[in-house]
């Protein structure tokens, strides 16, 4: 079977040489391919490591991937180091593949929106391709994350007004033939170079993840994320998917999506003033195009939407830099989500939401930017 998008609203197909964005029904698109065992290639960069489930192309970019640290700071309890790719985020994973796939295609140029990481990460793989990029960011972006996309050789445009307006405006760009769309959120191409982290952790824990017998098991093992736009969400349930229809695992893990107090869509509730509305501000998405999506997929594997408080977050962050992780305040949350889930299950049933299954199991919070 030939890689395809499938429009997630009403169905249509487009091969990958179409580079289609967003379907003329305006629905998004999944990246559907052929299933293929992960764990039979060599190498320290998971491009080339997972290479055979990747789109074609995936690994024509690489800027020094390699599988990231996983620590255990506690009986069952990990944190994966994903901050420690080439740019400082997992979005290398996805900008990875992207990028590598655009050159296959002959993409000449992309448009990205982003508030940093996303932004800094495409940039960077673009010009190494070299491949021309603009970057649409919302004012006020922290002066460092700017630096670091310009850097690239990115052109960057500030857009005044919240996170939305960088991506009504670089949508825009696109529709009048900018160049092509390079988004986290609308392209597919990037969640599969994010299942990667699914296919690291399976390797570096196989009796955690190759061991749970079936979902209603309360041993079943926990992934804990930050949660925005959901990319890291919808990543790990391709690449755990992938991993349980080969046969390697027994069932998918508890993915547990962690959103903050002052933006949190996919826990229910409205958005908040305009602003600041968190310090985790790489997280703060008022309306998630694929929340749907996402709240889908945490529900099926048996996980659950966390919100943890800004104090809560500090307080992850500062206990993560304890043993010797500096993450900015997004890349502590999933820490702040785990410390909560523990806290919520205390030592038995007695929790406020009674037990929680995955506090009896190992879980792991990933890291994802410094």
């Amino acid at each position: 079977m030939a890689w395809r998008e499938v429009c997630t609203r009403c169905g249509r197909t487009w091969a990958l040489e179409d580079r289609r964005w967003v379907c003329s029904c305006e629905g998004l698109h999944d990246l559907v391919g052929p299933l293929a065992d992960p764990l039979h290639g060599d190498g320290v960069s998971p491009l080339a490591r997972y290479a055979a489930a990747l789109p074609p192309g995936s690994g024509a970019v690489d800027l020094g991937m390699a599988v990231t640290r996983l620590q255990e700071v506690g009986p069952g309890r990990y944190v994966k180091a994903d901050y420690e790719l080439p740019t400082g985020s997992f979005k290398d994973r996805g900008a990875a593949v992207m990028i590598g796939v655009a050159a296959r295609l002959g993409v000449e140029s992309i448009v990205v929106d982003s508030s940093g990481n996303a932004g800094q990460a495409a940039a960077a793989h673009a010009g190494a391709a070299g491949i021309g990029c603009v970057v649409y960011v919302p004012a006020g972006t922290a002066a460092a994350k700017l630096a670091a996309i310009s850097g690239s050789g990115a052109t960057l445009v500030e857009v005044p007004g919240p996170r939305a307006a960088a991506a009504d405006a670089a949508q825009a760009a696109v529709r009048t033939g900018a160049g092509w769309y390079a988004s986290h959120v609308h392209q597919p191409l990037f969640h599969h170079g994010v299942k990667t982290l699914a296919f690291e952790l399976y390797e570096q824990l196989p009796a955690v993840f190759g061991g749970a017998a079936v979902p209603a098991v309360p041993a079943v093992p926990a992934v804990v994320v930050p949660a925005g736009n959901g990319t890291l969400v919808l990543g790990l349930w391709l690449g755990f998917g992938e991993l349980v229809a080969l046969g390697r695992m027994a069932a998918m893990p508890r993915l547990v999506a962690v959103q903050a107090e002052g933006c949190a869509p996919l826990a229910g509730r409205p958005p908040g003033p305009p602003g600041a509305p968190t310090v985790a501000a790489g997280i703060a998405i008022p309306t998630p195009p694929r929340a749907e999506q996402v709240r889908a997929v945490v529900t099926a594997s048996g996980g659950r939407v966390i919100v943890v408080s800004d104090g809560d977050i500090l307080a992850a962050r500062e206990e993560l830099a304890g043993w010797g992780h500096a993450v900015e305040p997004t890349g502590a949350v999933a820490w702040a989500g785990l410390r909560r889930m523990d806290a919520d299950a205390g030592a038995g049933p007695d929790g406020p939401d009674g037990p929680d299954p995955a506090v009896a199991a190992a879980v792991v919070a990933v890291l994802t930017g410094r």
